[in-house]
């Protein structure tokens, strides 16, 4: 029913040359955690980047804690989230096809045990085991079996009910393979991963190939192509349902046994399984138990793919945004940067609503491909041509897929009511100078210039880490890690300037952001707005959380009257700042530098923001 032909497969293969993709922001990990090094230990902590293993960011940090950065959806506008990524081999330039395929994954905030979604306190990766016999497997047998591989403190994205049916599945046998040698029969055995490793629980052919025809825990966000007349089709690939065989565990038939071989529709039938239509979903509507109430609302009545111990019972699934495809922005070969006319290769992601109103604990994922007009035919590895000339053709790499992804963050719905757009403005970069820190990128903030309208929003939040130290083993780059203040640590702040060119803060008085209320804050991180003055809320930002005011009589221990004096290179203040929401109340143009990032000559961190009527 759904195996592709090779003519099919050549259109929605996911495919490229070496060509890596590095997401700047939000923090994309490259499969990071914290490491001191420059590389990278562990590149099969979580998924398969294929990136160079300099890549990356490490985890945020709040004191001793993990941070997770928090964005904001439920806005009565745009609640909008710039992505940030380069990519090696460019887009749009004539010399490829290309495509970028963002998705993203969330859950409740309130988690699920085994299969929180986290960053986990280990770089090792997941354990996994498979079943003996997995078709005579009880719940219980299941559940030891999953609790002897999975381990909390280690990250988990995919779950490990999604890697149990990847291992079992049989793999699509339509797809190109040239001349690999696959060494199995299931859908961890790709072209591109011909031994079947294991990266985390993602399962290789879902990796490998877009749109895929199987269920995923993943929602699409966007596609960026160079070619729009393949837009009509991936949209509605996008929204279509997918199947899977369905069958149930031994003794329980109402619980989903994962680890099932069938992949299409007939031999799940021959076999006594169901193949069943599951639709992408945005969150299950838990109050609403009919199916009439659940149209009535224009939300679908259907089983929810769900990646745990589950019925197969329907409920009300309501519908995820629409697939975004758009134009990919111009970007040339051989190059890690901007894009054609300048700035930062970027998405304006529109965060979705979630009805329920239910905080969310989510990653955003980044593919990227380019595809070849070469024919599929000829693709071997290292071919002589005539007159006996050698190409540098590697099979299992033409065509390849790049992939990075965020750590985990958080999505929360507007603490207080915003009728107006919401730009979310945020610190990109690691510590070290632009050769110490490639293929990452030096400190900036995100995005560095901003358009917005009197009466819009802005979240002002960044985070940071304490192990940037970018020391040995550095791969095939340099270790150091350049900087004010203490090695190995992330700070930024924000204080106004008067001049784009300026290079050092204005005096408080003098500057026209908070002071004359073009900025009003409206939400703080401490949750304290009474008994607060604009220059308070200053302070906080050119203190980079230390300060939430001057007085003791105002915010008690937290007060610079109070306080232990913060370190001027910010050692002492903390790597992350959980943020302020500022209503913009006046037109102007209004210009930012971080005193400790910012070093003439050296590197740059600036922020300018403009406001229209």
């Amino acid at each position: 029913r759904f195996l592709l032909t090779l003519a099919t497969v050549a259109g929605l293969l996911l495919a490229g040359c070496q060509a890596d993709i590095y997401l700047h922001y939000p923090r994309g990990s490259n499969n990071r955690l914290n490491e001191t090094s420059a590389a990278r230990t562990n590149a099969n902590r979580l998924f398969d980047s294929q990136n160079n293993n300099r890549g990356g960011y490490n985890v945020g940090e709040f004191g001793a804690k993990q941070f997770d950065e928090k964005y904001f959806y439920g806005s009565g506008g745009a609640s909008r989230l710039s992505v940030e990524w380069t990519m090696q081999h460019g887009c749009r330039d004539g010399r490829q096809g290309c495509r970028v395929v963002v998705q993203a994954m969330c859950q409740p905030l309130a988690g699920a045990g085994l299969d929180t979604l986290r960053n986990g306190n280990s770089t090792q990766t997941q354990g996994f085991q498979a079943a003996a016999k997995p078709l005579d497997e009880t719940v219980d047998s299941f559940l030891a079996r999953k609790a002897a591989s999975a381990t909390a403190q280690r990250g988990l994205h995919e779950p490990f009910e999604w890697y149990d049916a990847c291992n079992a599945r049989e793999r699509n046998r339509g797809l190109f393979t040239a001349d690999q040698r696959l060494r199995g029969g299931s859908a961890i055995y790709t072209r591109q991963n011909p031994a079947g490793t294991r990266r985390g629980y993602e399962c290789p052919e879902e990796r490998d190939y877009y749109p895929y025809w199987h269920p995923t825990p993943w929602l699409d966000v966007a596609v960026l192509t160079d070619n729009l007349a393949e837009c009509p089709a991936l949209v509605a690939a996008s929204a279509a349902p997918t199947h899977a065989c369905v069958r149930t565990f031994a003794a329980d038939s109402g619980r989903r046994l994962w680890a099932v071989p069938e992949n299409n529709e007939f031999d799940c039938a021959k076999n006594g399984g169901r193949f069943v239509a599951f639709y992408p979903y945005l969150e299950v509507a838990s109050a609403i138990d009919n199916e009439a109430a659940c149209s009535a609302r224009g939300y679908r009545w259907a089983v929810p793919h769900r990646h745990r111990l589950s019925s197969l019972q329907p409920a009300c699934l309501v519908p995820p945004p629409p697939l975004d495809c758009r134009l990919a922005p111009t970007t040339r070969d051989n190059h890690l940067g901007d894009k054609l006319g300048g700035g930062p290769v970027a998405y304006d992601w529109q965060l979705p609503n979630f009805p329920s109103g239910d905080a969310q604990r989510c990653v955003l994922r980044l593919r990227y491909n380019l595809t070849s007009s070469d024919s599929e035919q000829l693709i071997r590895q290292n071919p002589l041509v005539q007159p006996g000339l050698q190409l540098a053709v590697n099979s299992n790499q033409v065509g390849r897929v790049f992939q990075d992804r965020s750590h985990v963050f958080q999505l929360h719905r507007v603490p207080v009511p915003v009728a107006s757009n919401l730009h979310h403005v945020g610190v990109r970069g690691k510590r070290g100078n632009i050769v110490q820190v490639y293929p990452a990128v030096e400190y900036d903030f995100t995005p560095t210039r901003l358009s917005a309208r009197v009466g819009d929003h802005l979240f002002l939040q960044w985070s940071g880490s304490n192990s940037h130290n970018n020391g040995a083993p550095a791969g095939d780059g340099q270790a150091g890690d350049d900087g004010a203040g203490a090695g190995g640590t992330d700070r930024s702040n924000l204080a106004e300037a008067g001049h784009a060119n300026d290079n050092l803060p204005l005096p408080w008085e003098a500057s026209g952001f908070l002071t004359d209320g073009a900025g009003r804050v409206v939400w703080a991180w401490h949750d304290q707005l009474d008994g607060l003055a604009p220059r308070d809320f200053g302070l906080a930002l050119a203190s980079a959380g230390y300060y939430r005011c001057f007085a003791a009589a105002a915010c008690g221990a937290d007060s610079e009257e109070a306080k232990t004096p913060l370190d001027p290179e910010l050692n002492t203040a903390p790597a992350s700042f959980p943020g302020l929401l500022i209503r913009l109340d006046r037109a102007g143009q209004f210009k930012f530098i971080c005193t400790r990032n910012n070093n003439f000559s050296n590197r740059s961190h600036k922020w300018l923001l403009t406001v229209t009527d």
